[in-house]
């Protein structure tokens, strides 16, 4: 395999798994919001969505890096 193909199998495969990530915490969030919603919203409620939205925003800050760094298609 080229070198160029290589660079862009690995591409692929961080892609794949950064944007599987964001898709499962953005699940995660959103069953958060839901069973909540119509729960009792305490302190603890609260802290936990808000630590699942920065994993959500870090992982989608990750996704961004990686889609950046997307090399050419090889030839």
């Amino acid at each position: 395999m080229s070198d160029d193909r290589a660079r862009w199998k690995g591409w692929q495969q961080a892609h794949q798994q950064a944007l599987e990530a964001l898709q499962t915490a953005a699940q995660e969030y959103h069953r958060l919001v839901l069973d909540q919603a119509f729960a009792r919203d305490d302190d603890e409620a609260r802290g936990r969505r808000q630590q699942a939205l920065r994993r959500l925003e870090e992982l989608g800050a990750r996704l961004d890096e990686i889609r950046e760094q997307q090399p050419t298609w090889p030839r």
